[in-house]
């Protein structure tokens, strides 16, 4: 059985003070599993804490024996590790929840409170995300707030009148005289007649419009007609 040789007092405190507060987690949790099988757990039951293979117990425990404290740090490598351990990330994605539209400020926040020296790019952040199972979705805009109160309802009204009329096939003929109310009617109008080209027929200054609706066609047709 793999152990290491029993520690002194000043190594114990060393490794519990490197447990406690070095700023890598790797390096912590090897700490924590040196101090675990010096007071007595087994190969297989550090692995089972740390959901780690049996194999990179051991790899840790040889470390220690070889170098020593040196042994539980990362050795220099090719290409950049990553930037935020386990924890870290957990902490980005309750970050990016409850601020979902504004990455930037999570990344300063995060930056901010981990004392990174280079913060993480927007397209980490949002890998972290996909990994969490996050979707990302358009935000819907409402145009509500900018519409008259007034001219809604009472073209809601009209447009109540005029539906209830062509139930009962009868041909409608009314005059809008206000482009607001045009407006407003464009976006509740049924048939197939489009917002847009209903705008598009919007009266002029010094005119009229006279629309006339013809039961069982669903478009609308203009009569423009001038003041004599």
């Amino acid at each position: 059985m793999l152990t290491v040789n029993p520690l002194p007092f000043e190594e114990i405190k060393t490794l519990e003070e490197m447990h406690k507060n070095h700023p890598c987690h790797t390096s912590r949790i090897r700490a924590h599993a040196i101090l675990l099988n010096n007071v007595g757990y087994k190969l297989k039951e550090i692995a089972s804490i740390f959901n780690i293979c049996r194999q990179t117990a051991a790899a840790w425990l040889h470390a220690w024996k070889d170098d020593g404290i040196c042994g539980l740090f990362d050795k220099p490598r090719s290409g950049r590790p990553r930037m935020l351990c386990n924890e870290d990330e957990i902490d980005a994605i309750t970050r990016v929840i409850e601020s979902p539209r504004s990455l930037k400020k999570v990344l300063a926040e995060l930056t901010a409170s981990l004392n990174l020296t280079v913060s993480p790019s927007v397209s980490t952040l949002k890998r972290i995300c996909k990994r969490a199972k996050l979707n990302w979705k358009r935000v819907r805009k409402s145009l509500r707030s900018k519409r008259d109160p007034s001219l809604f309802e009472q073209s809601r009204q009209q447009l109540a009148t005029l539906i209830e009329q062509s139930q009962k096939k009868k041909l409608i003929c009314f005059i809008l005289t206000n482009q607001v109310l045009l407006w407003n009617l464009a976006f509740h109008m049924p048939g197939s007649l489009e917002a847009k080209q209903l705008k598009s027929l919007a009266p002029k200054a010094g005119g009229l419009m006279c629309w006339v609706l013809l039961t069982g066609n669903a478009h609308l047709l203009p009569l423009s007609l001038r003041a004599a």
